[in-house]
């Protein structure tokens, strides 16, 4: 979605709605090795509130493997949100 589009969009949900938050989620899947060793699937959400809420808030990540799932903190861009999560907490 276009980040005009993005906007609106988010804008409108959190007032028709009454969200006080609100993402657009981009979703991938995805295979890894845990330290271990061992093949995982991987469940990942990146998480877009909009340029509307501070810089450093903007991206989110949420991942699941398995039973587990674990949300990373926030970042400017979805590079530096992914590249913060930690990811050994979905190791077995």
């Amino acid at each position: 979605m276009e980040s005009e589009d993005l906007c609106e969009t988010l804008r409108a949900l959190k007032q028709a709605g009454k969200f006080f938050e609100a993402y657009e989620v981009t979703r991938f899947t995805g295979h890894r090795k845990t330290q271990d060793g061992i093949d995982q699937e991987v469940e990942v959400e990146v998480l877009d509130a909009g340029p509307d809420v501070e810089p450093h808030r903007r991206y989110l990540v949420v991942a699941s493997a398995e039973e587990k799932k674990t949300i990373g903190g926030p970042g400017h861009t979805p590079r530096e949100a992914l590249a913060g999560f930690p990811w050994y907490k979905l190791d077995s």
